[in-house]
This record gives structure tokens, sequence and C-alpha cells, in this order.
């Protein structure tokens, strides 16, 4: 009399499957966007806008709109 055993595999995905390899690098090239972005000259004098109210701006006979379109110049179309 013949035996047979049956062999089950197993579907699993395993811990580090490439969705999850996908997912980690698309997470990591975000991080690195938004460090460039956060550190560019354009970003540091926002942020210093920001901080100014608009009677300071007013004081220097200039307006928030007029000081972005200094800072963005002709990459800012309105």
């Amino acid at each position: 009399m013949a035996t047979t055993t049956q062999k089950h595999f197993s579907m699993a995905l395993p811990a580090w499957s490439l969705s999850t390899k996908l997912k980690t690098f698309g997470s990591r090239v975000m991080d690195v966007l938004v460090l460039i972005a956060n550190s560019s000259s354009i970003a540091k004098e926002i942020e210093h806008l920001n901080m100014k109210s608009d009677a300071e701006l007013e004081a220097k006979g200039t307006s928030r709109v007029d000081e972005i379109q200094r800072i963005f110049g002709p990459r800012m179309f309105l």
C-alpha cells in the first residue's frame, strides 16, 4: 500500500514584500523632497514674510501680495 503525503504551500507574503519596499522607498523620496523644499531660499523668505504683520508691511510701503510677487517673481502665474 502506497501512502502519499500532501504538502501545503502558504501564499502569505514575506514581511518585506515588494509593495512594502515600494511604499518605504516612496516615503523616503517624499522626505527628501520636503527637506529640499524647506531648505530653499524661497521657503525661508515666505516664512520670514509670514512672521510680519500687515501693519509692518504697510509701514515699509508694501503689501503682502507685492512681497509674494517679488519673492516668486516669474515663477508665479496669477
